[in-house]
């Protein structure tokens, strides 16, 4: 009920001409009648979120339960602002939509993909990729020359690759303009369907939703008895699109600790919940870099929200038909829940990381030891083995790493130490990602080759930067104690 409220209440109404402008690839249901596609697109076409198709001159046949989206042809400048402490720098990245299966993973659960997603997407990506590289401060960026922003931009298409695009170009770094005209943000909730049939359209939902948000607020506040019903609530919270900057998610905390121990009303509570709402409503067509770092990591996390399998069970197969690249159709991928675009608490932030680096160091050395399995040098088959073996202390580590909010409120970390934890964890996921692209690379190259030792030399350094960056995540309460 209270998710559902908050979703027309931060549902914004905009010019179709706006929301056009803003789209870089869109789903279609009918391509031109002549049968050719728009200039500088290129088609292709899904069928339960896996990619199954792909043409880039004539209009793809389609067939029952299959989407056809248009994705740029062609490089695409995208400018991205990265928040060095008080800096801020300006750089200018060139990407590239790769035409092959990992394209689904950005396209699936959605019906356009804009230039502010993609800007954020790449804003967090380059943001955590020079924190793990260290180049933590404005001054080591500005400095990079040439051959040193060349092996950035590889390393940062080595991970984007994941997610179906490639960086073509990285411009130098240079201090960003002190003030530059807002940017207006992608709407935070996608519009229900048949939503604009209803009476009075969406103006008429966002001021019903307005006048029953501080009602509906106190009701569910009242209810709220110990710490994990009020995370559970500025949950649904988030989840209706209320974007939280830092010092409103630390408000929060602090009044939710208040709610709990009846300091505070519910009616009380809920007029400055709705307040802070408010604010983030206004807010929301302001992209500040931190918050489209954060906004990227969103994005990022998608992946985490998909439906648990049944053992065993791939789901239904898709028919065959040609297609021009020669992608084949491979088993419809599970009913995943609706992603949404909205700024995470950093106890939200640092539960879904953790969950996320456990999947994936544990995906990455499944890898490994498949890929070693079959290896025929005993010398190749032994230095995987070595980096398999790093992983699975990864994983040991992992299940040491303490939660950012433990239930006795006293044991909670301060707000330094907080946004230090959350950041290194932030890392880790970054090295990680790191590492994933550097098996991968490692995989598909000859054993024993030059360009095998550079990948294994790419992915046991990337899984040194992990294994560091989680060991500073578990210590934050003692390095940062005064």
């Amino acid at each position: 009920m209270l998710r559902e409220l908050f979703a027309r209440f931060f549902r914004r109404r905009r010019p179709a001409s706006e929301s056009e402008s803003l789209r870089l690839a869109y789903q279609v249901e009918d391509l031109l009648p002549s049968g050719s596609l728009p200039p500088g697109m290129t088609a292709c076409v899904l069928r339960g979120g896996e990619l199954v198709a792909v043409s880039r001159e004539d209009a793809p046949r389609m067939q029952d339960g299959e989407i056809c989206w248009l994705l740029p042809a062609d490089d695409l400048p995208v400018p991205v602002v990265l928040q060095r402490g008080e800096s801020a720098l300006a750089v200018e990245a060139t990407v590239r939509f790769e035409t092959d299966p990992a394209i689904a993973t950005l396209l699936r659960d959605r019906t356009a993909l804009t230039r502010e997603e993609l800007a954020a997407l790449l804003t967090s990506e380059l943001a955590g990729l020079t924190d793990v590289l260290g180049h933590a401060d404005a001054a080591a960026l500005t400095a990079l020359d040439d051959e040193s922003r060349e092996r950035l931009r590889a390393k940062l298409s080595l991970m984007l690759q994941a997610k179906g695009l490639r960086c073509t170009g990285l411009g130098a770094f240079r201090p960003a303009p002190v003030a530059e005209p807002p940017v207006m943000a992608v709407e935070a909730i996608e519009p229900a369907a048949g939503a604009a049939a209803e009476p009075g359209g969406e103006a008429a939902q966002g001021e019903l939703a307005a006048a029953d948000l501080q009602p509906a607020l106190a009701a569910a506040i009242d209810s709220v008895q110990d710490d994990a019903q009020w995370d559970d609530l500025v949950g649904q919270l988030e989840a209706g699109g209320m974007a939280l900057d830092e010092s409103a998610a630390d408000e929060l905390d602090a009044l939710g600790a208040a709610v709990v121990e009846r300091r505070v009303g519910a009616a009380q509570a809920a007029e400055r919940v709705s307040q802070l709402a408010d604010a983030a409503r206004h807010a929301a067509g302001i992209v500040d870099p931190d918050l489209r770092r954060w906004q990227g990591l969103a994005l990022r996390l998608r992946l985490l929200d998909v439906s648990p399998e049944s053992p065993g069970d791939d789901g239904p197969k898709c028919p065959s038909h040609p297609s021009a690249t020669g992608v084949r159709p491979r088993a419809a991928a599970k009913i995943r829940r609706p992603w949404t675009w909205w700024m995470l608490r950093r106890s939200s932030i640092d539960t879904r990381l953790q969950q996320f680096l456990q999947d994936t160091v544990r995906r990455i050395r499944a890898s490994l030891d498949e890929y070693r399995s079959g290896l025929e040098q005993i010398a190749a088959a032994a230095r995987v083995k070595e980096l398999s073996d790093r992983l699975r202390l990864v994983e040991d580590l992992l299940e040491t790493v303490p939660i950012l909010t433990p239930r006795p409120r006293q044991y909670r970390l301060d707000r330094d130490q907080a946004r230090q934890a959350v950041q290194n964890i932030e890392r880790a996921v970054t090295a990680a990602e790191l590492t994933h692209a550097a098996v991968h690379a490692l995989s598909a190259r000859p054993a024993g080759s030059a360009e095998w030792q550079t990948a294994l030399a790419e992915a046991t350094g990337a899984v040194s930067s992990l294994d560091n960056h989680l060991r500073a995540r578990r210590h934050v309460r003692q390095t940062l104690k005064t």
